[in-house]
């Protein structure tokens, strides 16, 4: 490649950076741009980041990761780190985190920045793309799907061209039957059409900056694809290119691969936008470079011997840049000086290199291009030869030399000139100089195509001048010689051409910008003679020039242009200064003298001016009837006082609200006072808003005190009711409830009385009082709320409505029920007495709460009046405690035998009765607080009245310490008494024990011990006594005495023998009186526990020896010996054992020798035990003894095997392992011979290392886990014929199989699991696992075994797992195959599907829908067949008919088809299919089969379809055959338009149509009088009588007869109109005598409403539901719209406003 003309060289290599050539392939490496490299790098202490930036390869930059793989932007250091589904950008200059987020589909498999500010990523399913800019949030956006043919191929490039609408995502995949081995797919989408493309190609990219020529001005977007043979180009995003705008045709070349190189295929492509070049990548290192205008190979050569996987452009050269497998990152490009010279000389292609030369501007072509120019132009070739010097690089052709040249050529007859030629070709490759415009602009004007040239001064084509503009304006182009020169920058001539167009404002605003002098007001006089608007628009631009504005005004008002005069005006005031007053006045009155004053109230609406005579204006503005304006701008209260008076009928309401809010409050006042002394009833609303609005302001007091002045309650009513809602003040509330009662706005005044709580419930009270209303509800309220029940009962007693009280405590309020009767038994009134207040009682049983009853009556010593009610409580079966207590209350008053009561009823409050009987009887007072236990009671009680005797009694059979504690304490003045008491009566009369003991432990609680001691003496020492044996209370005596007096510890255990002696000598011990217990030992005869008190409290070993010889017991040697024990003393222990004869002390004995590593005394203990013969636990003892030889040191092997020889009942087996667990290996093979077990015998060979007679003896042993040993051991060991022979005893085994499979597995022995279980499937014992685990290790390691193993044994094998497997290993036939043996035809039918090429067949696709269970794949199917195989869909719908939405699949078939066959897809294909479906009248299936007929124009297959089938979009089929050119599909459509209520438009078609009998039944049918009107004048005015006499008879019902009269005497018709008039009269007969009956029906119901309504007033209910309301009356008519009583704690509406445009006063109905 020395003499190429290419630039090629290794800028370094990354293993010589230190970089693992290990680490170097696809999945680790990432280059983005040709700025950075970066390597991820495995190592054992996690994987490494490696950052090599190209520009100083020397520098690494290396990170730790965790991340998987890592991605460079190629403008800005941000990296995109990706683990999984987890993606992190993070900036490496500011080191900081930018963002994050996590991929809820699952992981990335492919990614790369596809530009400089977004990230693509592609999932097993998806393509999504991520915005870099870190001020954004917003998660990775789903870009499209991938194509299910692509989910089998892998990933290698994703690429994003037309400003990131169109995407290609690029993958490979094996497959033998494509060339080369392997298949590529390309996936194009469009985002805009939402559409995707499936290509067969290898690699693809996009050029988005490629110009065709100079005509494509916005650019042509390029895709490029390479299959394995063929390198294409291809315009995408033509709708985006302008009209007229040039076209890219496309390009196809062959792709030429040198000699041996069959194999190869392109695997990248990148693209030079500097020389718009292609460069190729294939597999074996070739690159290829093409031309993109051409599309013709310029360059192939090898560049590598390894594959480059990763490739970037290379800015430097205009060629890429990549890195191959070895590691080297190689630049290539072509070398501009050369590259044309090669194509010369090399290619062949002069045609080619001219281009290629113009295009680029590269040298090695300049004498070709002059060549080839005077070859053509001499030989008359001047558009060729304009071609080429248009294409010159650097123009070197585009001189006046050669322009002259083309402009002395002779012209051909018929042909344009040879210079135009020239012009044109110049044109269409760029625009021309000043020499080249002017000559073009000459023969343009004098071949009159004047508008050529302006076309070309628009598009930046021509260079614009004087001397060009000049050429213009002698041709009379004034315009287009003005733009001219505006753009070559000539001011004079510009003004002078504007001023000439009468554009004087953009003359002078030009001259303005570019500082030349003018005369203002000379310009405005010379263009109001001309354009008064234009004169206008150039004073505006002249008047920050001009002094003079009112001279300029005038100019214009002298014109009688007074329009313009204010425009000029209002745009020199915009700033309201001061000096301005004067000119601020003219606008106003020029505009209000002349009849204008809309204008002026706009002016003063804006409040534009601030400076001007308000006093002159004012009464100008009154004089035009701007009332509004007069008020505003009068100053003097007076003359606004009669401007608002006078006038207020003519105000805008809205305007009167917003002026009084300027108004002070008294002014507001007064004038509100005024204007209701004037008009009260007309101006009472406007008072009314205006103190809505501004009551805060004018204050709530001052407005109420004005409408009370003069006596306007209802607009008192009306405004307090839209402010009461949110004020606290309560004289608001107040005076609302009193105007609502005024107004007889009784639900309104119940309502805010039981709702609000701000007013002053006394005051309000007091008024209603005063005003007595006839509904009750307020009234209720307001003392209910207050608690002045008393005031509202008199109130009612007063007014004899007893019936009231009675309703409100039953409806109302039975709580309060207690307070009324107080106030019934307080009231004097003769009405009231015993009988009603019972009655009234009953009536509220239930309900009245009883305590607060009890409590009312008892205070007025009337509680023989609840006698009645609670007995009738009680025998309903009441519970309640306050009845209860009340009825014995009542009992005990009243004396009913109230001792009975108080002991039997278990309901009654025992404190209050007891306290209620104080006061008449202390022994009944006794009695309930002692049945309630109220011990403080009790004891004021017994203690008042010297009960002494039952306070002792209640105390002792109380039990309660705390009880005792109080009556014992040192202040109780009754103490001594009460102990007396106690002890002489209570204590002895009892004869329970234990509240014999809780008085005991009284007395020591309050430390009473004499007391207590002389009590106990007395009952326990007392011969003869009831408690002179008791155990306890001698227990008690002791324990008495060891806490007071110990020294007479041991006389009371020398007296007494009943005590618990166990428990006493505890007790000593644990009070340290060790001579005392053991004396009680002793006594009791407990020698062993004597015998532990010496040793272990005394400590007296010799004492304890003495005792223990002097009794000579064996539990006393016993117990000395496990006191040795416990001390560690295990020689003396044995020998007390011995002595003591005790042999069941060997787990003691084991234990402790074992501690402390005594096994020889161990054994001799043992042998004792073992002696002695005991039955029990011999093998434990022989254990032990077998274990203690073993562990003596040194061990004992020789008296280990003579016991071993004789007979024993040792479990050989455990001992055993547990020396083979402690290492004992020797022990235990002796152990294990012994008892035969091979098994751990085998195991003991194996950690001897001994694998041969370790086999011998697991095969004798023939156990699972002596297989799993010995097999395991063998595999560590390298002895893989001792490990199969093993493993083939365990695979048998389903449990244990996965384990060996995956021990196997771990250590890289795959061959030789897979020998194991291929050898085992003959075996007898050979189970479904086995089968299962072998194909699964096909597919990892031996995958062309698999099908083979799947055909013979598939019945055998557990499916799920080998599909699993398979889908991993991506070997899809056997997927589908599985699938359909295991029954899941489902997943058969979607890998089919979605790996069409490995795995469909059209008839096994259809077996496997037929028995699929899931519709979504049958839709999937579908979808499948419409993209690859649409001639089979009618067959396959045949076998899905039953089973598919008929709906959903013409949708598709819509969708699916639209690119290539419009509208309707592939509907027409599927015609026989949907006729089948229509049966189930489904809309998408009518509207599609309605479409294909109206298509083919079927009528009367469409007819019968309409009018069989009527679910589909009617109106729309009607629109669509109203505009049909055959009748009968315009008869249609008046069909469905009658159908569809359209009577307009059918009736239109039927005219239209002539279609008179139809058109009369339309009219008919519509129901209209409008359109059956318009119809007969239609017949008439056409003179169509018969039709006009038939729409008679036909719309008889909806025609007035005076129209028709009218019609038909005016048409000279009366004659058909006769029958229609008869009809007519006798109709009209009948409905007269209708309306008579009515009207005396009514008359009568009026009658009888009025007599139900005075029957009402009477009725008590209305203390729940009141009395309706009555409307306030203002001038005859109601205006205001009483409040609406609103729900419970909502807000109250205010009135709504009045009405635009509404004059007077408004009040809402």
């Amino acid at each position: 490649m020395a003499d190429a003309p290419i630039i090629f060289e290794e800028l370094f290599s990354l293993p010589s950076l230190g970089i693992d050539r290990s680490s170097v392939t696809f999945s680790t490496v990432t280059m983005e741009s040709d700025k950075y490299v970066c390597v991820r790098e495995s190592a054992d202490q996690g994987n490494r980041l490696v950052i090599i930036d190209v520009a100083n390869p020397t520098q690494l930059l290396r990170r730790p990761i965790s991340a998987d793989s890592a991605i460079m932007n190629p403008d800005t250091k941000v990296i995109a780190l990706k683990a999984g589904a987890q993606i992190q950008l993070f900036d490496i200059g500011s080191k900081a985190k930018v963002k994050s987020h996590l991929l809820n589909e699952g992981d990335v498999l492919y990614w790369r920045w596809v530009s400089p500010r977004t990230l693509g990523m592609v999932t097993a399913n998806s393509v999504y793309t991520w915005g870099v800019d870190p001020g954004s949030t917003a998660p990775p956006m789903k870009v499209f799907d991938r194509h299910a043919s692509m989910s089998a191929c892998q990933v290698i490039n994703l690429v994003a061209g037309v400003g990131e609408r169109w995407y290609a995502l690029v993958g490979i995949r094996a497959d033998e039957s494509a060339p080369g081995g392997v298949a590529g797919k390309v996936q194009l989408h469009s985002m805009d059409r939402g559409v995707s493309q499936l290509i067969d190609a290898h690699a693809a990219a996009f050029c988005d900056r490629y110009r065709i020529d100079a005509r494509d001005t916005s650019g042509t977007h390029l895709f490029l694809f390479a299959s394995k043979s063929k390198f294409h180009v291809l315009e995408v995003a033509q709708e985006k290119k302008p009209e007229g705008a040039p076209r890219f045709d496309k390009r196809t070349t062959s792709i030429v691969y040198p000699p041996g190189s069959e194999a190869d295929f392109p695997i990248a492509l990148q693209v030079s936008n500097r020389y718009s070049l292609a460069f190729m990548l294939t597999k074996f290192g070739y690159i290829h470079s093409f031309d993109l205008e051409s599309g013709k190979l310029i360059y192939m050569n090898r560049i590598s011997e390894s594959p480059v996987f990763a490739t970037a452009p290379h800015n430097e050269t205009g060629g890429i840049v990549g890195v191959n497998r070895k590691g080297q990152v190689l630049v290539f490009g072509l070398d501009a000086n050369r590259i044309v010279e090669y194509v010369l000389d090399e290619v062949k292609d002069l045609d080619l290199a001219i281009k290629f030369a113009a295009r680029n501007g590269l040298p090695g072509a300049d004498d070709l291009f002059e060549r080839q120019f005077n070859v053509l132009f001499e030989s008359g070739k001047y558009k060729e030869a304009a071609m080429v010097a248009a294409d010159s690089p650097g123009g070197r052709l585009r001189s006046p030399e050669v322009m002259q040249a083309f402009k002395s050529a002779p012209a051909q007859p018929g042909m344009p000139s040879p210079l135009l030629v020239y012009f044109q070709a110049l044109l269409e490759r760029g625009s021309l100089n000043e020499q080249e415009s002017v000559e073009l602009g000459r023969q343009v004007i004098a071949h009159s195509r004047v508008s050529l040239l302006e076309r070309w001064i628009k598009e930046n084509r021509v260079v614009c001048s004087e001397e060009l503009g000049d050429m213009v304006q002698s041709a009379n182009e004034p315009r287009l010689a003005l733009a001219i020169y505006l753009k070559a920058g000539t001011h004079r001539k510009v003004i002078d051409g504007l001023i000439q167009s009468g554009e004087h404002k953009r003359a002078a605003e030009y001259a303005r910008r570019h500082g030349i002098p003018v005369d203002g007001l000379a310009m405005i006089q010379a263009a109001l003679r001309v354009n008064p608007k234009g004169a206008l628009e150039l004073a505006e631009s002249l008047a920050s020039a001009t002094t003079d504005h009112a001279a300029v005004a005038n100019l214009f008002l002298q014109n009688g242009l007074i329009q313009e005069a204010t425009s000029y005006l209002l745009d020199v005031l915009k700033e309201d200064r001061p000096e301005q007053g004067e000119l601020q006045t003219m606008v106003l009155e020029i505009n209000l003298a002349s009849g204008a004053p809309q204008v002026a109230d706009a002016i003063l609406a804006q409040e534009m001016f601030s400076h001007f005579d308000r006093p002159k204006v004012a009464t100008l503005c009154e004089r035009a009837g701007l009332i509004h304006r007069a008020l505003e701008l009068h100053a003097n209260a007076d003359d606004v006082r009669r401007v608002l008076v006078n006038n207020a009928h003519a105000i805008q309401p809205d305007f009167i609200l917003g002026f009084f809010g300027k108004l002070p409050p008294d002014d507001s006042l007064e004038l509100l006072d005024e204007l209701l002394s004037t008009n009260p009833r007309g101006n009472l609303q406007l008072v009314v808003q205006v103190a809505m609005r501004y009551s805060d302001k004018l204050g709530p007091p001052r407005l109420i005190e004005l409408f009370e002045r003069h006596g306007a309650y209802e607009g008192l009513y009306f405004y307090l009711g839209a402010v009461q809602a949110t004020s606290r003040d309560p004289l608001v509330v107040q005076k609302y409830i009193e105007a609502a009662c005024r107004t007889q706005q009784w639900s309104e005044a119940e309502r805010v009385t039981r709702e609000s709580t701000v007013y002053d419930a006394e005051e309000v009270k007091e008024m209603l009082f005063e005003l007595r209303p006839r509904d009750p509800r307020p009234l209720i309220n307001v003392c209910d709320k207050s608690g002045s029940i008393d005031d509202l009962v008199r109130y009612f007693v007063k007014q004899n409505q007893l019936e009231l009280i009675r309703g409100y405590v039953q409806r109302i309020a039975p709580n309060k029920t207690p307070a009324v009767v107080g106030a019934l038994l307080d009231s004097d009134a003769s009405a009231v007495d015993d009988v009603y207040i019972k009655s009234l009682l009953l009536s509220v049983k239930n309900l009245v709460p009883v305590a607060e009853l009890t409590a009312e009556v008892e205070r007025r010593n009337k509680l023989r009046l609840l006698l009645q009610l609670l007995e009738t409580l009680v025998a309903d079966g009441s519970q309640d405690p306050a009845v209860h207590t009340a009825l014995a209350k009542v009992y005990v008053d009243a004396n009913i035998n109230p001792e009975h009561f108080l002991d039997t009823n278990e309901f009654y409050d025992t404190l209050q009765v007891g306290e209620f009987c104080e006061r008449r009887d202390a022994l009944l007072a006794f009695t309930a607080y002692s049945r309630g236990k109220h011990d403080a009671e009790v004891l004021r009680v017994t203690g008042q009245n010297s009960m002494m005797r039952e306070q002792a009694r209640y105390v002792v059979d109380r039990a309660d310490l705390a009880l005792w504690s109080t009556v014992l304490a040192e202040k109780n003045p009754h103490r001594r008494a009460l102990v007396a008491q106690a002890v002489g009566t209570a204590l002895p009369e009892t004869k329970d024990a234990e509240k014999v003991s809780v008085a005991v432990r009284a007395f020591m609680t309050a430390g009473m011990q004499a007391e207590l001691l002389e009590l106990l003496e007395k009952l326990v020492l007392q011969a003869g006594g009831v408690f002179a044996n008791n155990t306890s209370l001698q227990n008690l005596l002791i324990l008495t005495a060891v806490k007071s007096d110990a020294a007479r510890v041991g006389d009371y255990v020398r007296r007494l023998d009943a005590f618990d002696g166990e428990s006493i000598a505890q007790i000593c011990l644990d009070n340290e009186l060790y001579e005392e217990a053991f004396a009680v030992y002793a006594k009791f005869e407990m020698h062993a526990a004597a015998v532990g008190v010496l040793i272990d409290r005394l400590g007296d070993v010799v004492r304890a020896t003495e005792y223990a010889t002097r009794q000579d017991r064996r539990d006393v040697w016993e117990r000395l010996g496990d006191g040795f024990l416990r001390e560690q003393q295990v020689g003396k222990a044995v020998e007390a054992f011995i002595r003591a004869d005790v042999p069941g002390r060997y787990r003691q004995v084991v234990q402790a020798g074992e501690r402390g590593g005594v096994f020889a005394d161990v054994v001799q203990y043992l042998l004792f035990v073992r002696g002695k013969r005991l039955g029990v636990d011999e093998e434990l003892i022989d254990n032990e003894l077998i274990y203690c030889l073993a562990r003596c040191e040194p061990p004992r092997l020789a008296e280990l095997e003579e016991l071993l020889a004789a007979p024993h009942s040792a479990d050989l087996d455990a001992v055993g392992n547990r020396l083979f667990a402690e290492r004992q290996l020797a022990a235990a093979r002796l152990l294990f011979v012994a008892a035969n077990n091979l098994a751990r015998l085998a195991e003991c060979l194996v950690a001897l290392g001994e694998y041969g007679a370790a086999f011998e003896a697991a095969r004798k042993a023939d156990k699972l886990r002596t297989w799993k040993t010995v097999c395991y051991a063998c595999v560590d060991a390298g002895e893989f014929r001792f490990a199969e022979l093993c493993a083939l005893h365990i695979v048998i085994v389903p449990e244990e199989l996965d384990e060996v499979v995956r021990y196997y597995e771990a250590r890289g022995y795959f061959a030789q699991i897979i020998a194991v279980l291929e050898n085992g499937l003959g075996l007898d014992k050979a189970h479904n696992g086995m089968f299962t685990e072998l194909a699964v290790l096909y597919t990892n390691y031996t995958e062309e075994k698999l099908m083979e193993h799947l055909l013979v044994y598939a019945s055998r094998c557990s499916l799920p797992k080998v599909i699993r497997a398979a889908e991993s290993a991506h070997l899809w036939n056997e997927v589908c195959f599985a699938h359909m043996k295991y029954e899941e035809f489902d997943a058969a039918a979607m890998v089919m599907i979605e790996h069409a090429p490995a795995a469909w067949t059209h008839q096994g696709l259809q077996e496997c829908l037929a028995a699929a269970n899931s519709n979504e794949v049958l839709y999937r199917a579908v979808a499948f067949y419409f993209d690859e195989h649409p001639t089979l869909l009618i067959e396959l719908l045949g076998v899905l008919q039953s089973r598919v939405d008929p709906g959903r699949i013409l949708s598709m078939a819509r969708r699916y088809g639209s690119d290539s066959y419009g509208p309707l897809g592939h509907l027409p294909l599927l015609k026989p299919y949907i006729l089948r479906v229509q049966e189930k009248n489904v809309a998408e299936v009518n509207e599609a089969l309605n479409e294909i007929l109206l298509a083919e124009e079927d009528v009367d297959a469409l007819r019968v379809s309409i009018e069989r089938y009527h679910n589909f979009d009617q109106r729309g089929m009607a629109q669509v055959l109203e505009r049909h050119d055959l009748l009968e599909m315009r008869l249609l459509a008046l069909v469905l338009l009658r159908r569809n209520h359209l009577y307009d438009r059918a009736l239109e078609l039927c005219k239209r149509d002539r279609l008179f009998r139809e058109a009369a039944e339309t009219a008919a049918e519509s129901g209209s009088a409008d359109m059956a009107e318009s119809l007969a004048r239609y017949f008439l005015d056409a003179n169509l009588k018969e039709a006009f006499a038939a729409t008679l008879y036909t719309c008889y019902g909806l025609l007035r007869a005076d129209t028709v009269m009218e019609l038909s005497w005016r048409a000279g018709a009366s004659d058909y109109a006769m029958p229609f008039f008869v009809q007519t009269l006798r109709d009209m007969s009948l409905r007269l005598e209708s309306l008579d009956r009515a009207e005396r029906d009514r008359k009568s119901a009026a009658r009888k409403s009025a007599a139900q309504e005075d029957a009402s007033l009477n009725d008590p209910n209305t203390v729940l539901h009141g009395l309706a309301n009555s409307r306030p009356m203002l001038t005859q008519a109601p205006r205001f719209s009483p409040p609406s009583s609103v729900a419970s704690g909502a807000s109250y509406r205010m009135p709504p406003p009045p009405p635009p445009g509404a004059s007077g006063p408004y009040y809402p109905a």
